[in-house]
């Protein structure tokens, strides 16, 4: 059998999926806005940083070694200063000072925000570079001449910092996840406690303990509990009718050996005549042989209904098997026999289908006169399929009808054991069908029996 899946470990597994892929988005969002945020921070500072240069140019301090630092330090908060480039150049490109690998901005749309400050990528695949120019008039040899002063980081300082500002957010996305899984485990472990106890609690029990449980549970365990109270009851219910069966079949199994015993102590001491006694010692045998083919008759159908092992028969077929096995009974009691079947399948065991309708005709057999009529009727209805055996043997009494199914339950009229009709409605009930007996009356009198058993809902085959 496949163990199935704990709920314990479903539960958590699924909410662990779902605040990890919840932990994944809101990390790339936060990723994604704290390294736009980086950016634009670290493009301010360069902007800074060039007009901070061009404003210690017109001031003519050559000391300009301290503003990066203490730009970044505003900016980022961070003392690490990245490598930087710088560049001044007069209006028309031409190196003044600084770095000349540092290309003068040749876009015009550049040009023309220099005034504003300009940021701008340049560079070449595998050394690019963030770029801020700004331009303005500084006096030289007693005029104004325009310069443009740019100033510059590397992608790659940019990439380093954005990956340390990942690691950080990754590392505060599982911690956080972290914490909320701890909590959801907790939480779940303590939600499945009172069913834990439940299960712990029936674990105890042994197999004979069928005490309901109590019903001081949650309210989320209150079905549970109610349909496994109903299911205590049943099998309650259902071993004290077992203890029932057995005590009676013990009883009439008793009767006819106390009886046969008492016919051979009459015999071996010369009490009775043997010519009288074994005839009697005979229909005492057969009643025993009679009980005892019945009680293992019952054992079967309950193996067979937990064995399920059903496949599609023929009812048509088997009435006729069972009315030719039953021929010489029916010509003993030259009975006038009838059966009207057509054709009708049913999905259950051909065993216990004969055994239901072998019974069922050996008591209207039984019951019928000499020179009487019985027969089987097998006829589709409207939503159901219907069997009647049926017969002209008097009928029975009222006050038994209901207590007929019942083990060792016979009619006074006969000789039966009273199990033949209680392996009916076993049969019966496993193929999800009805049995009743009901007496035929014709002319308003009682002149024979009809046992039916109906099959819901089944068609011609």
């Amino acid at each position: 059998m496949t163990a199935m899946p704990s709920m314990r470990r479903f539960i958590v597994m699924w909410i662990a999926v779902i605040l990890s892929v919840l932990t994944l988005v809101d990390g790339l969002l936060a990723y994604g806005a704290a390294e736009k945020g980086l950016a634009e921070t670290r493009d301010r500072a360069l902007a800074r940083i060039a007009a901070g240069y061009l404003r210690a140019l017109r001031a003519q301090d050559a000391d300009t070694s301290k503003i990066p630092a203490s730009v970044f330090r505003e900016e980022t908060g961070d003392d690490d200063t990245p490598e930087l480039r710088f560049r001044v150049s007069d209006s028309r490109g031409l190196l003044l000072g600084g770095d000349p690998q540092l290309r003068f901005p040749a876009d015009k749309a550049v040009k023309d925000k220099l005034v504003q400050a300009a940021l701008y990528d340049d560079g070449e695949p595998g050394d690019r570079w963030r770029v801020a120019a700004v331009k303005d008039f500084i006096l030289t040899r007693a005029q104004a001449e325009p310069v443009v002063v740019q100033v510059a980081e590397s992608h790659a300082a940019r990439t380093a910092s954005a990956h340390l500002l990942g690691m950080a957010i990754a590392g505060k996305q599982l911690l956080r996840l972290g914490l909320a899984l701890s909590l959801v485990y907790a939480v779940v472990m303590l939600g499945l406690r009172p069913l834990e106890r439940l299960r712990a609690e029936l674990a105890r029990r042994n197999a004979h303990d069928l005490t309901l449980v109590a019903d001081q549970r949650p309210q989320e365990l209150a079905p549970l509990v109610a349909s496994l109270n109903a299911l205590l009851l049943a099998q309650q219910s259902a071993v004290d009718e077992q203890r029932k069966f057995l005590a009676d079949a013990s009883h009439q199994l008793r009767t006819p050996i106390a009886v046969l015993r008492t016919q051979v102590q009459g015999l071996l001491l010369g009490q009775t005549d043997t010519a009288d006694t074994l005839p009697k010692m005979l229909r005492t045998i057969d009643r025993a042989t009679a009980l005892t083919n019945q009680l293992l008759a019952m054992a079967k159908v309950e193996q067979l209904v937990r064995r399920a092992d059903w496949a599609e028969v023929q009812l048509d077929q088997v009435a006729r098997d069972v009315a030719l096995e039953f021929a010489p009974l029916i010509a003993r009691k030259r009975l006038d026999f009838s059966l009207q079947a057509g054709p009708m399948s049913l999905r259950t065991d051909a065993w216990m289908l004969g055994e239901l309708v072998k019974n069922l005709l050996s008591n209207a057999i039984h019951h019928s006169k000499k020179g009487g009529a019985l027969g089987i009727v097998v006829r589709q209805l409207k939503h159901e399929t219907e069997m009647i055996v049926w017969d002209h043997g008097g009928g029975v009494d009222e006050s038994v009808l209901g207590r007929l199914f019942e083990p060792f339950n016979a009619s006074k009229s006969g000789t039966g054991i009273g199990l033949g009709l209680s392996i009916c409605r076993q049969i019966a009930e496993s193929m999800n069908a009805s049995v009743d007996i009901f007496n035929r009356i014709e002319a308003g009198e009682v002149v024979g029996v009809d046992a039916v058993v109906r099959w819901p809902g089944l068609r011609d085959a």
